[in-house]
């Protein structure tokens, strides 16, 4: 088998004659944010690994989100059952 070789050696060179943004300019480093987003770390009690569900009919589901005015759900009825089982 005969494999040509090329006729000059093949090298990265570096483009000093292009000057492609010549408005960029590095910028500050943005700052970091306090906390992550999201779900916050478990409670003292634990991980939470017990779900509870229940089954509403309509008048009754339209009157919890009209009280819940944007809250999630499942934080104002996670209240409500500590709330509960602190005060009986």
């Amino acid at each position: 088998m005969n494999m040509k070789q090329p006729a000059t050696a093949f090298s990265f060179k570096k483009n000093t004659d292009v000057e492609a943004l010549p408005h960029a300019v590095p910028g500050t480093p943005k700052p970091k944010p306090a906390a992550k987003p999201g779900r916050k770390p478990s409670s003292d009690a634990g991980v939470r690994q017990k779900q509870v569900s229940a089954y509403l009919a309509q008048p009754e589901w339209e009157d919890l989100e009209r009280k819940l005015d944007g809250r999630p759900a499942s934080t104002v009825l996670r209240n409500l059952i500590l709330d509960y089982l602190k005060h009986g």
